[in-house]
């Protein structure tokens, strides 16, 4: 199960899945580098345990967090190009995906990837995409 995704290139019929799966590891992955660079990453680690906020069992979970906190951590996750997991972890049907976005994902990915349990398999859309310029569209 997962959400189609498809090339809106003309002569491409590339085609994939996203699976689910890695949702929730890809941000597991992100708290992890977060973690272990905590002093340069404390209100960006707050967002990130902000996400977990209705994980009863999660002992790092922020409950509350204000908006323009909110909004700080994003801008902090941007300008450190920490912020391009969340087209994937938050991606719902009919939505799109640029070229650019992938990129950004795939930058954020690099820097994150030895704080994953294993490869992440939906890299393949994504590099399609930013390789090609190409863009994506979700069904």
């Amino acid at each position: 199960m997962g959400i189609d995704i498809s090339c809106t290139h003309p002569k491409c019929n590339f085609q994939g899945k996203q699976c689910f799966c890695y949702r929730k590891e890809l941000l597991d992955a992100l708290r992890a580098y977060l973690k272990k660079n905590e002093e340069n990453h404390k209100v960006e680690l707050k967002l990130i345990n902000w996400f977990y906020r209705e994980d009863d069992d999660d002992e790092d979970r922020v409950t509350e967090m204000p908006e323009d906190e909110r909004k700080n951590a994003l801008e902090l996750l941007r300008q450190k190009k920490l912020d391009g997991l969340f087209c994937w972890i938050f991606l719902q049907e009919e939505h799109y995906i640029s070229h650019q976005t992938a990129q950004r994902f795939l930058d954020t990915y690099s820097i994150i990837s030895s704080f994953m349990k294993e490869r992440c398999l939906d890299c393949m859309i994504l590099s399609h995409a930013a390789h090609n310029k190409h863009n994506l569209q979700c069904w």
